[in-house]
């Protein structure tokens, strides 16, 4: 990743497998995470979720699924 992911003291980069999650509170005081899923060299998906209960419950509001395709 070529971005600074959390601010010091107040976000977290995990992984889990093929899973990468970056999670922080966001400026409107909710929990905020971008998920990257990895299953193969040839796939990846992308998500952004807010969670208004401290992570209890979680709303996706983008997801991106990106295939790598040979150009003719």
């Amino acid at each position: 990743f070529i971005r600074k992911q959390v601010e010091d003291g107040t976000g977290a980069v995990t992984q889990d497998g093929s899973r990468i999650t970056i999670s922080q509170p966001t400026p409107g005081g909710a929990l905020g995470r971008e998920i990257y899923t990895v299953p193969d060299a040839d796939h990846f998906t992308y998500s952004i979720e807010t969670s208004p209960d401290g992570g209890v419950t979680w709303d996706a509001s983008v997801t991106i699924d990106m295939r790598r395709v040979e150009a003719p």
